[in-house]
């Protein structure tokens, strides 16, 4: 493994961030274990926050790999299933959203909307593109939206809290 190559002392480039991606990676693991489902029968499946946390741990660790680039860490070879593994957790994601609170809400058309815009960038190969879209500030706040306005009206459920980097974070005048 990567960590642990290199002669004693000479741990390479990027270790620090490398050591950094294995935990979020380790995070988002235990979440991918748990089974899907658009209806969850008592409970036994991800639960819409845990999906959320999951595509939050996403972002880090596309952010995370891409701090490890800098550092000189050969990340190509990652990308494209990275990738693919984003693109579908944002399907299943919507395919919640739109069954919770219709498919014609402006919370999934929003949804659909940013999601139709990565989905081309994929769809042109322009998979560091499509990463970098993603990962965006405007997408990060984007979810946590789609999650507080749909899920906590419907649902129940907690609010989440807001990435330091959304307007709702930033406290009123």
């Amino acid at each position: 493994m990567y960590v642990d190559s290199g002669a004693p002392g000479d741990l390479g480039p990027g270790h620090a961030q490398v050591l950094d991606t294995l935990d979020t990676l380790g995070r988002i693991q235990d979440l991918v274990r748990l089974p899907i489902a658009i209806v969850c029968d008592n409970g036994q499946c991800i639960t819409d926050e845990q999906a959320l946390q999951n595509e939050l741990l996403l972002m880090d660790l596309i952010d995370d790999l891409y701090e490890a680039a800098g550092e000189g860490v050969y990340i190509r070879n990652i990308q494209a299933c990275l990738m693919l593994a984003v693109k579908f957790r944002i399907e299943i994601s919507l395919l919640r959203v739109e069954f919770v609170c219709g498919q014609f809400s402006a919370v999934a058309r929003n949804a659909r909307t940013s999601q139709r815009a990565g989905l081309a960038l994929v769809g042109n190969t322009q998979v560091d593109a499509a990463l970098q879209y993603y990962t965006n500030d405007e997408q990060r706040c984007l979810i946590v939206r789609t999650y507080n306005t749909c899920f906590v009206a419907r649902e129940g459920v907690a609010p989440q809290p807001w990435p330091a980097v959304c307007p709702e974070a930033q406290p009123a005048p």
